[in-house]
């Protein structure tokens, strides 16, 4: 009788058909003088397949939320032993996609995939509580700014699984005839997750999420800056220097951002309505 990976001590419906792990040097240092600080960081990634049509048609959304750990470090046991190398025992989720592929006649999900992907580090764990006490975590997302009255800062409880920086160039000259391709302003997209686990009570989640959502309200501005102007925001990635737009000029890329656009999706509520999970789409243009 075959054995089912469980997660977190809950079987998954099939096995996955392969799962990999890889391990990356956290280091300091440029260049011959590169020095590396510590090997840490392993990351692991599975997809899982979701059908229920042989079994009564159940949805399997529901049994990929059930499979899905809460910020908690998790062990995978495959077999009885746990998946991992060396002293790697327990995991974090840092990030996954579902998809549903077919629906039966009623409309319930009955074949889906669930994309995993893990974390081992000891960074990785969430650490403290809400609205911006968390220690800060140098390799994590920092955003910091000032709402007009004092500095804030608020660390990423989960790093996102990527980000992108682009050039968004606009026509100058008000005819046509005299029209030319400037340069625009540089742009920063990036997701960032949350998850109640992270937080002593699930309200502190709201709470962070809307703090960032006060990046996008005008404070009044100054006698260099009249009118009405957004807080600039600074976004540090792990060691590294602050994110900046692609530009070199001095006079660019000082690492400050406008947030011009946020999305805010929630999901899985607890019993009175409070979200415990939420992906906020940020959109910043460089200052």
């Amino acid at each position: 009788m075959a054995e089912y990976l469980k997660i977190g001590g809950k079987a998954v419906l099939f096995n996955p058909a392969e799962y990999s792990i890889s391990t990356t040097a956290v280091y300091t240092g440029s260049n011959h003088k590169t020095e590396v600080t510590a090997v840490n960081r392993k990351a692991l990634e599975m997809e899982l397949f979701f059908d229920t049509t042989a079994t009564g048609g159940e949805d399997v959304s529901v049994k990929m939320d059930k499979i899905l750990p809460s910020g908690k470090a998790v062990e995978l046991l495959w077999g009885g032993k746990p998946i991992g190398s060396g002293d790697v025992k327990t995991w974090y989720l840092n990030g996954f996609e579902k998809s549903v592929t077919k629906f039966s006649e009623d409309g319930v999900s009955i074949r889906g995939f669930l994309h995993l992907v893990f974390q081992h580090e000891e960074l990785a764990k969430p650490q403290g509580s809400a609205a911006g006490k968390r220690a800060a975590n140098p390799m994590k997302v920092q955003l910091s700014w000032s709402d007009g009255k004092a500095n804030q800062s608020l660390a990423a409880v989960y790093n996102p699984a990527s980000y992108r920086i682009y050039d968004a160039g606009m026509l100058e000259g008000s005819h046509p005839r005299e029209q030319s391709f400037g340069r625009g302003k540089h742009h920063l997209e990036l997701t960032l997750f949350f998850d109640a686990a992270g937080y002593d009570q699930p309200g502190d989640l709201k709470k962070d999420t809307g703090r960032i959502a006060g990046l996008i309200k005008p404070l009044d501005g100054s006698k260099k800056k009249p009118g009405r102007v957004l807080p600039e925001a600074k976004l540090d990635f792990g060691a590294a220097k602050p994110l900046k737009g692609l530009s070199t000029s001095k006079a660019r890329g000082a690492g400050k951002w406008y947030l011009v656009k946020l999305v805010e999706r929630y999901s899985k509520f607890d019993e009175a309505g409070e979200p415990l999970r939420a992906n906020l789409d940020l959109t910043f243009v460089e200052a």
